[in-house]
């Protein structure tokens, strides 16, 4: 996670995380009662319910102060009105020290809107950047090794094997249709053969020539 290298409750402010990020938004832990312990697994949900994290027991060598903060700003992966986040994760000690070592890695789950497609986990880690994610129940799931901006959005379309499938139809019927031409093309021939076979040897014209294939 990048920690915030400052934090005002002026909402004119701007806080810059360790990674550049600028937000507007508040970014400050001070004062938070622990709620990740040590001992245990802990979940920590966002005010609006949309990211769940799961820290398992032992993620920080002591119990942590922990806040999901919404960011605002245009910093984002990529521009959709459906577009969950960014989410900042914030974890703190009982001194106020940032938290940014984990010991394992913690479960990030975003609760899909209904109806909704495929979508796309993102984190940035200096520059934003998709991960492998599941989707299941509703819910995009995927891992963190070290707490980074999160979001996730619809995921683009990819035309590739739209565009493969197509091709290959494509060449399908341009080949049957070869196919038929010149098997039309040979039975004519065939046919005019046959006429040629009879009207010479069956019908006494020794001198005919075979008629021209249709």
């Amino acid at each position: 996670m990048p920690p915030a290298t400052g934090s005002s409750t002026d909402s004119s402010a701007t806080t810059t995380l360790n990674d550049g990020t600028e937000t507007t938004d508040t970014i400050d832990s001070s004062g938070t009662a622990a709620n990740i312990s040590q001992n245990q697994d802990s979940t920590l949900s966002s005010d609006d319910g949309n990211l769940t994290v799961t820290f398992p027991a032992d993620t920080f060598d002591t119990d942590a102060a922990c806040q999901i903060h919404k960011l605002g700003g245009g910093d984002v992966p990529v521009k959709s009105s459906k577009l969950l986040g960014p989410y900042l994760i914030d974890c703190s000690d009982a001194q106020g020290n940032i938290l940014t070592r984990l010991n394992h890695a913690v479960n990030v789950s975003f609760k899909l809107p209904k109806g909704a497609g495929s979508y796309t986990a993102y984190v940035k880690d200096g520059k934003w950047k998709t991960v492998t994610a599941a989707t299941k129940n509703g819910e995009l799931n995927f891992s963190l090794s070290a707490l980074h901006l999160v979001a996730a959005a619809p995921s683009a379309i990819n035309w590739t094997p739209i565009l493969l499938i197509a091709g290959a139809i494509g060449l399908m019927v341009l080949a049957a249709g070869v196919v038929v031409f010149l098997s039309r093309r040979r039975r004519g021939q065939q046919e005019a053969y046959d006429a040629y076979i009879k009207h010479r040897y069956f019908e006494g014209d020794a001198g005919a020539r075979p008629p021209a294939a249709q």
